[in-house]
């Protein structure tokens, strides 16, 4: 087009700008030759229009400008230049070599073509050629672009389609999650209503055996003789190994569901050492074993923590510790640690002070390898059938436990044949931390601890406390600090039970009526008016013990009369069901007689 429409100095003579598309070519072509090509193109066009010397030159010089416009391209991608760089070179010197070619080989004279013809035709075409490169820069920058969008919009397609495929798979899976979570969630619910049914179920006997077999145990009236009296204490004895396994196995379940809780009190340490003590002693001296307790002064009378569980705790390692001796020695030592005295586990690592207590024996040992599994419930170093040693693997599954809910740890040393020693440590601060505004100082809960009278015997019989510094022990409750012919409502559904704890009570100077159901307890509440105390179970037929309580708080009557929730069920939930229905107190089966009278004593005064 360029050579038809162009401007024509004679009948053989043509001035055009067909140069321009070698000019721009490098800006749409890759490869080199491709601008050959292009140039000997252009230069066998300018043949067609006739083979003169005219157009012979033309065509050499359109063949020469592309072997010049191909070195200046490979050159310049040799230097590395910039885009614009680049094509104002090409540009300049295309226009350059152009003007040259015609002066030196054109029809027309060089004179009078550098002259009349060059400066005008070499301004225009420089700035034609530059009009024309910015026009296919903006065009290819725009292709570029639309080819980038192109590109972009068949991406966010697939990628569109990728997210609606895994939203798909989210929300699938989202459902199957929230299946899983209510699974669970009835699991659970399933899991707590059978541990709570179980209890429940193993309790009620067991209380009847229990208060029973105690009764039996203190032959008042002297009728039994010593082998009966000895078989009331197996059968005792044996109640509460169960009771302690029903125990461990609830512990545990509420651990492993997150709603163990600990409850913080100021307690005596030493009165709870002497108390633990007392409880093994007797085990030790059938084994004929030395009984050793050393508490270091250092260690603070007074002392914030769950005395429950700390009491667990050392319990569990001392009953280990007897169990697992043959001969020598088992001790119990108290003492203030500090820096690297303290745990090795990292445990509580901004702690400098520890209060460290250690249970060490002279037993069979651990091996190394068993030394980690043994934390580990229902495990033990020796768990094939044949094995000599009884027990559930529980005790220090939950001692552990219990440890980490106090903020402490515990550690074990031990060598085959030469014994075993269990170090529990708690932080000092924590130990020694002032109790919050309005928490009351009971530093010996009612029913926390034996009577006291039995706790002294065991004391005065042990050779363990020779040593021992006097320590005035818990305050607990003589038989003759009761009131006699106090009248007790007794609520039960189960006539074992009824059975056994109206005799209990009755052989301790009270009187009581007792109710099968929640609707004959109000009946008889109605008809004595002089009732001192309510024992309600819970679980009643008809109208249970919750239900009770709350519509014997209604009558106006009755709204400061103590009432005492005596049931199987022991979860931490139903303790606060008791008392956010009204009731003052709480006792779990199967009752203790020492507890139960403790509690009377408590609010009846």
């Amino acid at each position: 087009m360029t050579m038809v429409f162009g401007f024509h100095f004679t009948e053989k003579s043509i001035f055009d700008l067909r140069f321009v598309v070698l000019i721009v070519s490098p800006m749409f072509v890759r490869k080199h030759l491709s601008i050959l090509a292009i140039g000997l193109g252009i230069g066998l066009a300018r043949l067609s229009f006739g083979v003169t010397d005219a157009s012979v030159v033309g065509a050499l010089n359109i063949f020469t400008m592309s072997l010049v416009c191909v070195a200046l391209v490979k050159w310049a991608e040799r230097r590395q230049w910039r885009f614009y760089t680049k094509m104002l070179t090409i540009m300049f010197a295309i226009n350059t070599l152009n003007i040259v070619f015609i002066a030196a080989f054109g029809v027309l004279h060089w004179e009078y073509y550098l002259t009349e013809v060059a400066p005008g035709s070499y301004v225009l075409s420089v700035f034609l050629s530059l009009i024309f490169m910015l026009v296919l820069r903006d065009f290819t920058m725009e292709a570029g672009r639309k080819r980038q969008l192109q590109v972009t919009n068949v991406r966010l397609e697939e990628l569109f389609g990728l997210a609606e495929e895994k939203t798909e798979l989210l929300e699938k899976a989202k459902c199957e999650l929230e299946d899983k979570n209510k699974q669970l969630v009835l699991a659970s619910r399933y899991k707590t209503e059978f541990l709570a049914n179980m209890s429940h179920e193993l309790r009620t006997p067991l209380n009847s055996m229990l208060v029973l077999s105690q009764m039996l145990q203190e032959n008042t009236d002297g009728r039994l003789s010593e082998e009966e009296v000895h078989f009331a204490e197996l059968i005792h004895s044996s109640g509460n190994e169960l009771l302690h396994l029903i125990n461990d196995v609830l512990d545990l379940s509420k651990i492993e569901a997150g709603r163990m809780e600990i409850n913080l009190a100021q307690i005596n340490c030493r009165e709870l050492i002497h108390y633990v003590g007392s409880q093994v002693e007797p085990m030790a001296q059938r084994k004929e074993l030395r009984f050793i307790i050393n508490m270091d002064p250092d260690v603070p009378d007074i002392i914030r923590t769950d005395g429950q569980r700390l009491q667990q705790i050392l319990s569990n390692l001392l009953s280990n510790a007897l169990k697992f001796t043959k001969e020598g020695f088992v001790k119990l030592e108290v003492r203030t640690v500090t820096g690297n005295e303290g745990p090795r586990s990292g445990v509580g690592s901004g702690e400098d002070k520890w209060v460290a207590f250690s249970v060490q024996d002279t037993g069979i040992g651990i091996p190394e390898e068993q030394q980690s599994l043994i934390f580990h419930s229902f495990h033990q170093a020796d768990g094939t059938t044949s094995r000599k040693y009884g027990g559930t693997g529980l005790g220090l599954t939950l001692s552990r436990q219990f440890a980490a809910l106090l903020g402490g740890s515990i550690e074990l040393d031990s060598r085959v044949g030469l014994g075993s020693r269990f170090t529990l440590y708690l932080p000092w601060s924590a130990l020694t931390e002032q109790p919050p505004a309005g928490e009351e100082d009971d530093t010996a809960p009612a029913g926390e601890y034996r009577l006291r009278e039995d706790l002294n015997r065991n004391l005065a019989a042990s050779s363990a406390y020779e040593k021992m510094p006097d320590i005035e022990l818990p305050r607990g409750m003589a038989a003759s600090d009761v009131q006699d012919g106090k009248l007790v409502l007794l609520a039960d559904d189960d006539l074992n039970n009824a059975y056994a704890l109206k005799l209990a009570l009755e052989s301790r100077g009270y009187r009581v009526i007792t109710a099968a159901d929640g609707e004959q307890a109000l009946r008889e509440l109605r008809s004595h008016p002089e009732v001192s105390i309510v024992l309600m179970d819970m679980m009643m037929p008809g109208m249970d013990g919750l239900e009770t309580i709350r519509q014997m708080r209604a009558i106006p009557e009755y709204t400061d009369l103590p009432i005492v929730a005596v049931t199987a069920k022991a979860l931490d939930r139903d303790r606060e069901d008791c008392l956010a229905a009204g009731a003052n107190d709480y006792i779990a089966k199967p009752v203790e007689l020492g507890s139960l009278q403790a509690t009377l004593r408590k609010w009846m005064k």
